[in-house]
């Protein structure tokens, strides 16, 4: 089912129950959230406010008990498991605190998997893949390890792994919890040019209010619902 309404992300009373068990622990509760297209939103909220689960179950990467998501259009909601890792690899591109890199690979090779797993021509990912760390400024560490790379680095390629598919979304969960101040605003400078230049819609969720206030539109979840609002670019 299609719905065009201008948003990409639509998260409509979504429940989210994690069994264990006989005891149920909801960590959303009937969450409402919208994120308009070319958007930067920042999430926020104490540990145990439901910011990480509010994003994998955006991404795609966990589903909701009840309540539907809506991205670019498409209810998810009973799309089978491999046509949800379709929208995954065509649509979103993910951030990671821990950046997830894979240590044998070099950066080049880190940011090229997801277009391999598209089934993408070597000649033609390789060349995808450079221009990605280019955005990120780190074209000529291409051919370095992870091991070799200081952490800000590993956190720029695994920007340029979320961004090499052009995706219409950016998911990024507390990307600069790893890093200096130095470094996470090169990382939050980075997120919002990407959203700038080419209408990526960003979610970043952090604990960090400098990066908060460098987006359009802060949300503060509590207790699984939205607590809060604060609208900082129209």
């Amino acid at each position: 089912m299609q719905v065009n309404d201008g948003y990409a992300i639509i998260v409509e009373k979504v429940w989210k129950v994690y069994k264990i068990g006989k005891n149920e622990y909801p960590a959303l509760r009937g969450l409402t959230l919208n994120v308009r297209e070319g958007e930067m939103l920042s999430v926020m909220g104490p540990s145990g406010s439901g910011k990480s689960t509010f994003l994998h179950i955006a991404g795609t990467l966990d589903r909701p008990t009840s309540g539907r998501v809506i991205l670019n259009g498409i209810d998810t909601s009973g799309l089978s498991d491999s046509e949800l890792s379709e929208i995954r690899n065509k649509l979103i591109g993910f951030v990671f605190q821990s950046f997830n890199l894979i240590s044998r690979l070099t950066a080049l090779e880190n940011v090229a998997l997801p277009l391999a797993v598209r089934g993408v021509p070597l000649q033609e990912r390789q060349a995808a893949s450079l221009e990605a760390l280019r955005l990120v400024g780190l074209e000529n560490k291409a051919k370095k390890k992870p091991t070799e790379l200081s952490g800000g680095e590993q956190q720029r390629v695994a920007i340029a792994r979320g961004l090499v598919g052009k995706p219409k979304i950016l998911l990024a969960d507390e990307p600069t919890g790893n890093l200096d101040s130095k470094n996470s605003q090169v990382v939050v400078e980075i997120l919002r040019n990407i959203n700038e230049s080419f209408g990526t819609t960003v979610v970043v969720v952090t604990h960090n209010p400098e990066v908060a206030e460098k987006c359009d539109r802060i949300i503060r979840l509590r207790d699984g619902v939205v607590e809060s609002e604060v609208v900082l670019h129209a």
